[in-house]
Parts: structure tokens; sequence; C-alpha cells
């Protein structure tokens, strides 16, 4: 009955304002089909795999009725999460995640009560976009072009890249080349879908046709495919084994991730619904080291929650396809949507300021390109934040 709704609902229009059950599984399902290429990218790119991604995906789905809204591994957060399962191990960065989650709860609540809402300046907001979208791609490069990297920093993977020597998987370059035409091609010329059909669905189901029909036997394909991250496999998490460092550093990188929760929380804007389903949402996925951000696709409700957990599940048990999508275009659509978020609005006025705001801009986006990711989001937090008390922070007695 449920997808009866859903498929009326898109071919009839009318029928969205006339059932909310209806509209709110319509929506849900739409939803899902934005946050699964999220999910399936973040999960497999980031190395916690398949199971972790669907796991984050359906959790996120449900926080609607914490939140109002819809949750999603956050591609900004990606970096320093990346960074802490490579450097510690997924153990220790589950700790460190759950850490920095608890404190942004309790922090969160505390600057609620009181009546004070934290905030970026428009010099810190540009920044930190432009250096997160400049570290994010600097990253995922070596996916997109499936090529050897490593590097605990920008700098670092620069030259790695330098000294290994650039040679790229030209098949798979063609497959997240047609990934980006279609992340920045589709919103503008397919409205009418987009709604139902997002791009980063499309970007992704798309070279995956075109990856089956060009190596139909997976074990002969030179593509590098999520084949290998088994939705079973389970062993990834939890590792404590990767960890060479002293114990006493958990609680400073805890701290660091709290403070890259408040940096993106700032840049979102989030509202103070949003910022405890923010919490609560990362304290939940924390064991699967996927942070998550807030996502707006409407009036959902609790109906639309489900039916997206559902979908993003349902997607992700079709394993036999999953396995076969091209990592390359997983990281495009990453990629593209951390060029597609920077505010070049900000940018720009930033830069007509003068030279403190031009100061400001450059020391953070530098930062992101010396420093380790988490500690990146540093000098926008310590340095470029405003208090100001809000009426609309107030708790209503």
């Amino acid at each position: 009955m449920t997808v009866i709704f859903i498929f009326k609902g898109i071919f009839m229009n009318r029928f969205v304002e006339k059932h909310t059950f209806g509209a709110q599984a319509l929506q849900g399902f739409c939803a899902a089909l934005y946050i699964f290429p999220l999910c399936l990218s973040v999960g497999v790119l980031s190395g916690v795999g398949v199971f972790a991604g669907a796991f984050a995906g359906a959790v996120g789905c449900l926080l609607c009725a914490v939140g109002k809204t819809m949750y999603a591994p956050c591609w900004m957060l990606f970096m320093p999460a990346f960074f802490m399962i490579k450097e510690f191990g997924t153990g220790f960065a589950f700790l460190a995640m759950l850490i920095g989650g608890l404190l942004f709860l309790i922090v969160h609540l505390v600057l609620q009560k009181k009546n004070i809402k934290i905030e970026l300046t428009d010099a810190a907001k540009a920044g930190l976009a432009l250096g997160a979208a400049f570290l994010a791609t600097v990253i995922l490069t070596k996916d997109y072009f499936g090529i050897a990297a490593s590097g605990n920093t920008a700098i670092e993977m620069l030259k790695s890249y330098r000294s290994n020597g650039f040679h790229a998987n030209w098949r798979g370059v063609l497959y997240g080349t047609i990934t980006l035409v279609i992340m920045i091609t589709w919103p503008r010329k397919f409205r009418t879908f987009k709604k139902y059909l997002p791009a980063p669905f499309m970007a992704l189901l798309i070279p995956l046709v075109f990856n089956m029909l060009l190596n139909r036997e997976a074990y002969r394909t030179p593509v590098y495919e999520t084949g290998k991250y088994a939705f079973s496999d389970l062993s990834v998490l939890f590792n404590f084994s990767a960890n060479a460092h002293p114990w006493w550093l958990l609680p400073l990188i805890g701290i660091g991730f709290c403070i890259c929760l408040f940096a993106v929380n700032a840049f979102l804007g989030a509202t103070k619904e949003d910022n405890t389903g923010f919490a609560v949402g990362n304290v939940l996925v924390s064991p699967f080291c996927l942070p998550m951000r807030s996502y707006e696709f409407g009036k959902t409700g609790l109906v639309g929650g489900l039916v997206g957990a559902a979908t993003v599940v349902a997607l992700s048990c079709v394993f036999p396809l999953v396995s076969r999508m091209p990592t390359h275009s997983m990281a495009v659509v990453l990629i593209t949507l951390g060029w597609q978020s920077v505010p070049w609005g900000l940018i720009a006025k930033s830069f007509k300021g003068g030279a403190k705001e031009i100061t400001a801009v450059l020391l953070v986006f530098l930062c992101f390109i010396f420093a380790d990711p988490v500690l990146a989001f540093l000098p926008p937090f310590v340095s470029f934040f405003d208090r100001r008390k809000e009426e609309s922070f107030c708790v209503e007695s």
C-alpha cells in the first residue's frame, strides 16, 4: 500500500496536498534517494563499509522525530573522520567521536539554557567552506583517478601524488567525469525530476549501468568497485589494534572533534531543534564513524522517516548491484557537493571588506592545507566566533 501511495504521488502532484500519509511517504522515499548515495559514498571511501553507511542512513531518517528533519553523513565532517580512522583505527575514532558528540550535546544544552547562540562571522564561513572543499578534493582525488597516495594533511597528500606519480585509471576517470557532468547538469536541466530523482542518486546509477554493460564480470573489471566492502563484514569496526598512539590523546582528539561539530553546525546555521538532533545523531552513529548533519527535505514526519529508513536499508541490501558501483563516482559526488556548498557570495563580500576579512579567510583556508583536519576547524572556532543572545534561542517557560 505504501508503494502505491508513493508512485501515485509522483504522477499526481495534487495527491500530495490531499493525503498526509502519502505526502510523508513520498517525501521520505525521495529523501532516501538523496541520503543513500551519501551514506554509501562516505561509508565506502572512509573504509568502514556499506553496512555502516546503511545503518547511518537509517538512523538519520528516523531522527526526523527528534530534530524535525532528516540527517545524513556530512561531507565536511568526512575529512576529520577519515584521518582519525586512517591514523588511529576505527576503535579509537569511534571513542573520539562518541566523546565529541557527548561534549557537543552537553555544551549545547548549557548554551541553550543561558540563551547564548554561537555564530561564525562571514569571513570564517567563507574560509571554512573553501578550505574544506579544497581538502576534500585533495583527499578524494586518489579515489577519483584511482591512484595510490597517502598522508595526514593536504600538503602531505599533494607531496604523495608527486612522489608516487600520477598514474590514473582512465576508465575509472571516465566514470567519475560522467558523474561530475550529472551532478552539475541534472539539477539545472531536469528540474521536474530532480525532486523525485536527486542528482547524487542519478550520478551513481548511470555510471553503475555503464559499468555493468561494459564490464559484465566483476573479477575482470579494471575499475575500482565497492565489491570488497561486504555488507555483513563488521571486522573493520571497533579495531583498536591499529592505534599506535598513547591513549591520553583520546580526550584531546574528542575535544577537537567536538570543536569540528560546533564549527560545522555554526556554518550551517542550524536551529536549536536541529542542534539536538545533530548531537544525538552523531552520538548514535559514532560506532560506525560517520559524522552526520541535517538536510531539509520538507515535511517528512515519522511516516516519512520510517519509509526513508526502510528504503535506505533495502537499497543497501541489493548487494549484487551495490558491489558493482565504481568508487570513482562516489569520490566525485562528495567533491561536487563540497564545491556546491561554498558560499561564493560571502567570499566576494569578505575580499571586499578589507585586510582583516581577507586575512581571516586566508588563515582559515591555509589551516586546511597545512594542519591536521581535526585541528583545521580550530581557528574559526577560537578566533572568528560571535557570541550573541537571541530571543529565538530562549527556552519557553
